[in-house]
């Protein structure tokens, strides 16, 4: 993939801040309920909507948080031109259409 263009860039950016705001309102539910085995509900609003999550256990909030830390950091990678590359090989055959392996 080649440099990302101006739009793209902020693309990326804005959905990082989403992340951001995502995550705060998750950690800030997961601390709320860290004294009780679960939270009742929970409301945010992520920017595209709002959400509400009713009856989640501290586990599942952690789970939550660190699926939105992984994307984020990919989103991060892709920015800093960092992110996996795909690789298209193709291998030569010898004669009569049979691969050499020699």
């Amino acid at each position: 993939m080649g440099c990302l263009t101006t739009s793209q860039v902020n693309v990326i950016k804005a959905k990082i801040a989403v992340i951001d705001a995502q995550i705060a309102a998750f950690e800030t539910a997961y601390l709320d309920s860290a004294g009780n085995s679960e939270i009742e509900e929970y409301r945010f609003n992520s920017g595209e909507g709002n959400q509400t999550a009713i009856r989640r256990s501290p586990s599942e909030l952690r789970k939550e948080i660190e699926a939105l830390e992984s994307r984020r950091a990919r989103l991060q990678r892709l920015l800093d031109g960092t992110s996996n590359v795909n690789l298209n090989l193709r291998r030569r055959r010898g004669g009569f259409g049979y691969a050499r392996f020699n």
